[in-house]
């Protein structure tokens, strides 16, 4: 027995895969007309993915931005607390951001299972082999993360921890903010803040006056 036998019989295909595979025979007439269309939504299908790795990238330079920006202000902060405004502000418009990440994944990964399960139905009902659809059955259907695991999945790991970092930071710079922001005594006055002292009335004199050239007391001594 060669070697190559003595492999096939160590991993025997899948009948289901093979069933797949090789489609129903069709005419070659209905088949050429149905590859043009069918090339096209596959080619559709590609170019939504390099949207989605654009996307991606655009997202992750945004939240570079961000984390420069608030690594920034967080070592200008030293007790003073006048970065926290910014921090607090930065890290809630990188909540939203996150946000708006994972929501754009979630619209891609259900927009791509709806190509994908078209381009399964073309194979299976117009075309005389069905290439993606036995890849799918190979690979368990997405129901055994031992044979697939989702690579949007993956991607929408990144937008989270990014989301948790935000989280924290806006958490802990509002607390700090409103700490400060109850513990600002009142404001002094002008003068007292210029270094000035305030000048108070004097009180008025008590005891006898000086008698005056012109009262009696003074002729008495001419």
């Amino acid at each position: 027995m060669s070697q190559t036998q003595a492999k096939s019989n160590e991993n025997p295909i899948n009948p289901s895969i093979e069933c797949a595979l090789l489609s129903t025979s069709r005419p070659e007439e209905a088949v050429n007309g149905v590859i043009e269309i069918y090339s096209m939504y596959v080619d559709s299908m590609e170019k939504s993915v390099q949207r989605r790795d654009q996307a991606g990238r655009f997202f992750i330079s945004i939240n570079a931005l961000f984390v420069a920006g608030l690594g920034v202000l967080l070592k200008d902060y030293e007790g003073n607390g006048v970065a926290l405004p910014g921090v607090l502000l930065a890290s809630i418009a990188g909540v939203l951001i996150s946000v708006t990440w994972i929501r754009t994944l979630y619209y891609f990964t259900k927009f791509h299972k709806s190509k994908f399960d078209v381009i399964h139905l073309i194979e299976r009902r117009s075309l005389p082999m069905a290439p993606f659809y036995a890849e799918w059955i190979a690979l368990g259907q997405g129901e055994d993360p031992k044979k697939y695991v989702p690579f949007s999945r993956t991607q929408r790991a990144i937008p989270t921890v990014f989301l948790i970092i935000y989280l924290i930071l806006a958490l802990g710079s509002g607390i700090l903010t409103t700490r400060q922001f109850l513990n600002t005594p009142p404001p002094a006055p002008e003068a007292a803040l210029a270094g000035e002292a305030v000048p108070q009335p004097s009180p008025p004199a008590i005891g006898l006056a000086e008698p005056t050239p012109d009262s009696p007391h003074s002729r008495g001594r001419r």
